[in-house]
């Protein structure tokens, strides 16, 4: 007799596991080990309030939706999960726990894929849900890349002891969803579809055409192998059009699969709802396709990327994406860009009573239009175009309002970098007649696509390489910390102009033009410096990543060069895994889009004959006419530049011992 899946959830889970973890019931006898587990950082927030007897502690071990998340190598407890039946029969209640110290190992993703595989798969449940506090970004980043949605934002639904009221996220994650998702992950794993893996090998070449509806199509009958991936100029499509579009027919194909398996049993049975490829009215709703693993699909290239990468990490809202991008129905609904008339005005000024908020919510979609309808004086709580916040006066724009209070105690704030595609927000302060410098992750960002949590990773690993390569002539890394919200470096100021165009106020070019008319000796001075600094990378077993321009601070009083922005530097060997890399494409060498080539000394050295050239020379524009240091520097710069690696100088070091040298 078939079991209602109440009745197969109220029974002992068979224990489930991983070559890493398990995941059981408490033992009878295992309380005082929850209790100590409760007592650990953010833990017991998961957990009922109230004083925690013995009594009540072995109530909870005999709890039969509660698990403990334990290690296979130690048993020592990793964390907690629970899966408890919903309101409605086909749905349940996913709770999950990482100890601090297991934290950023991956045991959270890895449990959490585990029952939902049982709850989906072995239970037949149609919908999990979580429940998640709106500040826990770490949380919400892993629901996100589970393929999960934010479906509702409840302000002040739950009540403390304390009488406080905090707010409340749900995410949900469907069974045909989930089946989806499984399909993708196993089609990469078991290597089941070869030429998926031939799409970002042999697309990733530079130079490649834009995404356009063709390529969706061409993506779709090559995966049948039916024909080449070109265009209709006979160009290889796009390494972006697609890296992406490949999962995208994988996806087709695993949901007509998936309609010819056996169901799983339940005494429910639902009709399956019409999936990717047949979802109607996308107005009404739309379905958004979960990319199950950004590692496995990788879109380096910006506009292939907004489409896909918007889906997993803000799925719960409309996704800006360029016009020229077509609407693929049925995938990602996607809206115009807010004009700059519509911005609305935020002020959260430091120290005014009111100025910061410890948490501004993520409203749905569907929240977020009805709120925009709103009266001028909720303007605030428009989170799904650009908001302009205050900070001392100085205004800068966000894509939601956040708290940066704790900025207060660093002094005053004069200037904000706030347009930065990295995800940071950079303030200059200064208090007692001191400045200093503070890069920041944590904000919904305008320029930046991904999510917060990302751009805290790699911040929090550019202060580490900041810690390993200190050398006079890179700005000075004071101290790197979290916040409430997100992460923190603090820099000795530098003084002087950033040499990018566009950089600094006034005309694009104003800060380069004044450079290159600086006498030549002062110049090749300055380029030594470059030189020195990379080579000292180089001696520190490091590579250079997203060198350019906006690297360079040159005080003109002092006649010095600082080296900045270095967050991408990485140990040796380093393997290109992105396609197109992160840089501009002014100082990037040919390995640079060449998806699997190494990154390693002659790379740095066509990246600093590059700069030889935009410094002393045309740019671009290698030739002799244009360049200004003499001929034995020319040719030492010509040959770093060689589009050969064989051609270039072997080693920064040979680099600079060749341009110390140089006669004229």
């Amino acid at each position: 007799m078939e079991r209602e899946p109440e009745t197969v959830m109220r029974e002992k889970m068979p224990e489930l596991s991983t070559p890493r973890l398990s995941i059981r019931r408490f033992g009878s006898e295992e309380w005082p080990l929850l209790l100590a587990y409760m007592q650990d950082d953010g833990i017991a927030d998961a957990f009922p309030e109230g004083i925690y007897t013995e009594q009540r502690l072995r109530e909870m071990t005999e709890d039969p939706e509660l698990y403990a998340i334990v290690a296979i190598e130690d048993e020592r407890l990793l964390g907690h999960a629970a899966l408890r039946l919903g309101v409605q029969p086909s749905g349940a209640a996913l709770a999950l726990g990482i100890a601090s110290s297991n934290r950023r190992e991956g045991y959270g993703e890895e449990a959490a894929r585990l029952l939902l595989r049982h709850a989906f798969a072995h239970l037949g449940l149609h919908r999990i849900t979580v429940s998640c506090p709106p500040e826990n970004l770490a949380l919400r980043a892993l629901l996100e890349k589970l393929g999960m949605r934010m479906e509702a934002f409840f302000r002040r639904s739950v009540l403390t002891l304390d009488g406080e009221w905090r707010d409340e996220c749900i995410y949900a994650l469907l069974a045909d969803e989930w089946r989806i998702q499984e399909r993708l992950i196993g089609l990469y794993e078991e290597d089941a579809d070869v030429r998926a893996a031939e799409v970002k090998n042999r697309l990733s070449e530079p130079g490649q055409s834009d995404r356009t509806e063709e390529s969706l199509a061409l993506a779709e009958t090559w995966l049948e192998g039916e024909t080449e991936p070109l265009d209709s100029d006979g160009d290889l499509l796009g390494r972006g059009a697609l890296d992406d579009l490949a999962a995208l027919a994988l996806a087709h194909t695993a949901a007509a699969e998936d309609e010819e398996q056996e169901q799983v049993v339940s005494t429910q049975p639902e009709q399956p709802e019409q999936l990717i490829g047949e979802i109607a009215d996308v107005s009404a709703e739309v379905e958004v396709l979960p990319i199950p693993d950004p590692q496995v699909v990788s879109l380096p290239d910006q506009e292939a990327a907004e489409a896909v990468q918007s889906s997993i990490i803000e799925a719960a809202e409309p996704v800006e994406v360029p016009a020229e991008i077509p609407v693929v129905e049925g995938i990602v609904q996607y809206k115009p860009p807010v004009a700059e008339s519509s911005i609305p005005q935020v002020t959260l000024d430091l120290g005014e009573e009111g100025g910061g908020r410890p948490f501004v919510p993520i409203l749905p979609a569907s929240l977020s239009l009805q709120t925009q309808q709103r009266e001028s004086s909720l303007a605030s709580e428009v989170l799904d175009g650009q908001i302009e916040q205050r900070i001392d006066g100085v205004p800068f724009v966000l894509r939601r309002p956040h708290d940066l209070n704790w900025l207060a105690p660093f002094g005053r704030v004069f200037r904000v970098w706030d347009r930065q595609d990295s995800g940071n927000l950079g303030f200059g302060l200064e208090i007692e007649g001191q400045k200093v410098f503070i890069k920041y992750a944590g904000a919904f960002t305008v320029d930046y696509d991904g999510h917060p949590v990302d751009a805290i990773r790699r911040l929090r690993e550019a202060a580490a390489v900041y810690e390993v390569l200190q050398h006079p002539a890179l700005v000075r890394v004071l101290d790197h910390f979290e916040t409430a919200d997100g992460y923190a470096v603090l820099y000795e100021w530098a003084e002087g102009k950033l040499l990018r165009p566009g950089a600094e106020e006034g005309a694009a070019d104003a800060v380069i033009s004044r450079f290159r008319r600086l006498p030549v000796e002062e110049r090749v001075e300055a380029m030594d410096t470059i030189l020195e600094f990379h080579a000292y990378v180089e001696a520190m077993n490091y590579v250079a990543i997203d060198f350019y321009d906006g690297s360079l601070i040159y005080d003109f009083e002092k006649r010095r060069m600082t080296l900045c922005d270095i967050d991408f530097y990485r140990p040796k060997p380093y393997t290109n895994d992105m396609g197109r890399m992160w840089g501009s494409s002014r100082f990037m060498s040919p390995e640079e889009y060449e998806w699997g080539a190494p990154i390693d000394s002659r790379t740095n050295v066509y990246n600093l004959g590059a700069m030889a050239f935009h410094l002393l020379g045309g740019g671009q524009d290698h030739s002799r006419e244009l360049w200004e240091a003499g001929n034995e520097r020319y040719q030492i710069a010509l040959r770093a530049v060689s589009p050969e690696r064989a051609d270039r100088w072997e080693s920064v070091d040979a680099l600079l011992e060749a341009w110390g040298t140089a006669q004229d």
